[in-house]
């Protein structure tokens, strides 16, 4: 009876889980509509901010991952893991943006963007700099801890508005 017992639990088919179409369960930021109890994760390649469109591809063995709708890896996705996801309306959350800047020096650039970031209480985490062979100009990755979209929005139009560099965009990986 034992050996039965045993087979049965490991031979049985598992209830699908239910899903309540109403219910949304909020983890951090982001809620996920339909599901409740996930692991939730931003997506490393497009980090998405609040203000963001965004989706969550449910990933094998890691939960939700959480993409902007226009990320470039989302192209080749199998559209039967992408689930609805959406901001809440409240985060106190800070979050990773990879923005370029371009510009003649790359003293410059790292002294311009210092400076604004931390008037805008932002934070950097990382820089990545080099110089482009076609061009000569210095490209300067900065990767920032930014609380929402809006201050993205800022801090590009206060350097752009800056004479001494070129362009300024966010990035993806």
């Amino acid at each position: 009876i034992v050996k039965l017992l045993d087979y049965y639990r490991k031979t049985k088919p598992q209830a699908a889980p239910v899903f309540s179409a109403n219910k949304t369960h909020a983890s951090g930021s982001v809620s996920v509509k339909g599901m409740s109890g996930l692991l939730i994760r931003f997506a490393g390649c497009c980090n998405p901010l609040p203000g963001d469109e965004i989706v969550g591809f449910i990933s094998r063995g890691h939960g939700v991952t959480v993409h902007r709708k226009n990320c470039p890896n989302l192209k080749q996705a199998d559209p039967e893991r992408l689930i609805e996801t959406e901001w809440n309306d409240k985060t106190d959350n800070s979050f990773n943006v990879e923005i370029r800047v371009h510009g003649d020096k790359q003293t410059e650039i790292l002294t311009i963007v210092a400076g604004v970031v931390g008037n805008l209480n932002l934070g950097i985490v990382s820089t990545n700099g080099r110089i482009d062979a076609k061009t000569g100009q210095s490209i300067v990755e900065f990767n920032l801890r930014i609380n929402s979209k809006d201050d993205l929005e800022t801090l590009i139009k206060k350097l752009r508005a800056e004479p001494k560099i070129s362009n300024v965009y966010r990035s993806t990986k």
